[in-house]
């Protein structure tokens, strides 16, 4: 036989007139495949017509045809060899919804060169586009033309995929990754794999991840061996993702200690940490350096397996030093309240300390945490316990209560 024309001519100029993607065996991108689902060969083109009403009362208008696509439709042929149209037909989609399906005959086709676009005859070897006109509509497919004298010059079997790669599909749909070989007859094999999850099969996937539809060929006589892929996401209902603090809320970690606040996250979902403090403003994926209460904050973003979703929980941070409490009292020292006011003695304490506050009387003896409802001269006393943050402390400050 001749030699073949160029698989890289041919794929460029089928690219064109069908607006497809093809690879070789020399990709090394990763592809996907469908429900052990494959077409023969895939449709160049289909035209339709867009109707808003007929025009003409009556006349039940033809909106769309296509490629009727059955095992036995010859699609490579030897130089001068003419065209077999026996097994080729269409279907014809009416105005009403009705179809219809109609052989293919002689004066509905043309053909054309798929490397120069222009009508040509079977006496030139080379991928060639069969179109079928039919009320002035057109579909498509392709054929290969080889010389059965030349000599043998093997070329690459033509793989088109038929989704675009990282095409998601979900899980139970009809709709599933597929792909269309030329020519049809070889004996080449589709299967699915996973990296992340190590799924290696024949079998479609059923669980949500990221795979790739494999093609492979061992090569024959004619055509070399090929090993190509194309990858597609399988998505499930999207779900919530589960959030984890290994963490209580309100404990205390040390600054410059190796233990932090930490959280687990499903695998799988988009997510973000960032640490927040409402008292000091702090915002920031960095891990604080400065004493307070802070937020761990978790965000996860919507993607093809999660939910969108927002978490957090509170934590204190402490020197690795600690402090004297700052204790302030609100009134004066000998400052008069009156039993028949709302006005009390205050006090404000460092945020974070420990603290009990009692009323006491050397002249009456009271003690208690309850203010007390009787005349006399008290002190407010602050009684400080140590913890992470501040060492042991007691401050008191006198007053007088008058009915």
């Amino acid at each position: 036989m001749r030699n073949r024309i160029k698989v890289l001519e041919s794929l460029i100029c089928f690219s064109i007139l069908c607006g497809c993607s093809f690879f070789n065996n020399n990709e090394s991108t990763q592809i996907s495949s469908s429900n052990n689902q494959t077409t023969s060969l895939i449709e160049s083109s289909t035209s339709s017509k867009n109707f808003s009403g007929s025009t003409n009362i009556g006349v039940n208008e033809v909106i769309n045809i296509s490629l009727n696509y059955v095992e036995n439709i010859k699609y490579e042929y030897f130089l001068g060899e003419e065209l077999d149209l026996s097994n080729v037909s269409i279907n014809v989609l009416y105005e009403d919804g009705k179809v219809e399906t109609i052989n293919v005959t002689k004066d509905m086709i043309k053909l054309m060169d798929s490397s120069i676009n222009q009508e040509t005859t079977m006496n030139s070897q080379g991928y060639k586009m069969v179109v079928i006109n039919y009320k002035n509509l057109e579909t498509s497919y392709l054929i290969h033309v080889i010389d059965n004298n030349a000599p043998i010059d093997k070329t690459d079997p033509l793989v088109v995929f038929n989704f675009e790669a990282g095409a998601k599909f979900k899980i139970g749909s009809t709709e599933v990754p597929t792909v269309s070989v030329l020519p049809n007859d070889l004996d080449y094999e589709i299967t699915y794999s996973s990296e992340e999850s190590g799924y290696n099969s024949k079998e479609y996937p059923t669980i949500p991840g990221t795979y790739s539809l494999v093609v492979s060929f061992e090569g024959n006589d004619l055509y070399n061996s090929i090993n190509t892929w194309r990858w597609f996401v399988l998505v499930g209902e999207k779900e919530t993702a589960t959030i984890t603090f290994n963490y209580s809320g309100g404990d205390t970690f040390v600054i410059g200690a190796s233990e932090r606040p930490t959280v687990t996250v499903s695998e799988g979902a988009d997510y973000e940490i960032t640490y927040s403090s409402e008292e000091s403003g702090y915002n920031s994926e960095e891990y604080p350096s400065t004493p307070g209460t802070y937020a761990l904050v978790v965000t996860v973003n919507e993607n093809e397996l999660f939910a969108a979703d927002k978490k957090w929980l509170w934590f204190r941070l402490v020197s690795n030093e600690k402090s004297v409490p700052e204790i302030v009292f609100n009134y004066n020292a000998g400052k008069t309240f009156y039993l028949s006011s709302l006005e009390r003695p205050t006090v404000t304490v460092s945020e974070g300390a420990d603290y009990v506050i009692t009323y006491s009387s050397d002249t009456t003896g009271y003690n208690s945490t309850q203010f007390p409802t009787e005349a006399g001269v008290y002190s407010l006393v602050v009684t400080v316990n140590e913890n992470d943050l501040f060492n042991a402390d007691k401050k008191w400050r006198w007053f007088r209560l008058e009915a």
